[in-house]
C-alpha cells in the first residue's frame, strides 16, 4: 500500500466522494443516487456524478455521453493449469507455436527505465505517454519487485516490445499495467512472446487470475 494519498474525500449535502488533490482543478467525483449539491461551495471545479439506478438528469448537470468507465474487461482463469496455452483460443495457440520456432525475437526481462525509454518509442501521444510513465513509477514506489517488466528484444537486444504488470498475491490475482509494441514488431509475434512469458512465471508463482484491464467495446 503507498503511503501516499492519491485521492481526498470530499462532501456536498449528503453525497460523498472523492478528488485526486494533485490536479490544478479539482476533480471531484460523487457515486450513487443521492445528488450532489455542487452549488453549496464556491469554488473553481467539476463535478461528474456517477448515479447507480437514477436515468434522469436533474437541473444543472449535462450527460456526458463519452463513457467515463471501460464497459469491458478482460481477465484469464489459469486453473492452476500448467499447460495454460491448451485454454488459449486456436488462433492464440498458432502464434505461440510461431512465436517458440522463430530466432530473430527473444524475451527479456526490461529494467523499469530500459522498459520506459523503449515506451516512449511507441508513438503514442506525448500526454499519454507522461500519463503512463508517472503511473508505471508510483506503482514500482508503492509496490516494489511486485511490478514485472517483460519484454520482447532484438538479437542486439534492442527491446522492441514489453508488458508491465502488478502482482497482488493476497488475492491471486495479477494485473496489466500497460503494453507497447514499436512499429517495427508489428508484424511479428512479439505480443505474444511477453505474455507467454508472463503467463509462465504466474502458473509458478501459484497466480489464478490474470486481468487485461479494459478492452474497446462499441460506444467508446
Amino acid at each position: 500500500i503507498s503511503s501516499r494519498k492519491h485521492h481526498a474525500d470530499v462532501q456536498s449535502g449528503t453525497a460523498t466522494g472523492h478528488f485526486p488533490p494533485h490536479l490544478p482543478i479539482p476533480i471531484e467525483h460523487y457515486y450513487g443516487d443521492i445528488e450532489p449539491e455542487v452549488d453549496t461551495r464556491p469554488s473553481s471545479r467539476f463535478a461528474l456524478w456517477h448515479p447507480t439506478t437514477r436515468t434522469d438528469v436533474p437541473h444543472g448537470w449535462r450527460t456526458i455521453f463519452k463513457p467515463l468507465h471501460r464497459k469491458l474487461t478482460g481477465y484469464h482463469d489459469l486453473q492452476t493449469n500448467a499447460c495454460y496455452w491448451k485454454t488459449w483460443s486456436n488462433q492464440a495457440q498458432r502464434h505461440r507455436t510461431t512465436w517458440l520456432k522463430q530466432t530473430e525475437l527473444i524475451s527479456s526481462r526490461p529494467t523499469l527505465e530500459e522498459f520506459l525509454e523503449a515506451y516512449r518509442r511507441c508513438g503514442k501521444e506525448d500526454s499519454l505517454l507522461t500519463i503512463f510513465d508517472t503511473a508505471i513509477r508510483r506503482h514500482v514506489e508503492a509496490h516494489g519487485d511486485r511490478v514485472r517488466f517483460y519484454g520482447v528484444s532484438t538479437q542486439d537486444g534492442t527491446l522492441v516490445a514489453g508488458i508491465a504488470t502488478l502482482e497482488v498475491p493476497e488475492i491471486a490475482l495479477e494485473h496489466h499495467i500497460t503494453s507497447f509494441l514499436l512499429p517495427e514488431a508489428r508484424k511479428t509475434v512479439a505480443c505474444t512472446g511477453f505474455l507467454d512469458a508472463w503467463f509462465t512465471d504466474a502458473t509458478t508463482r501459484g497466480s489464478r487470475f490474470l486481468e487485461f484491464d479494459g478492452f474497446w467495446s462499441p460506444g467508446e
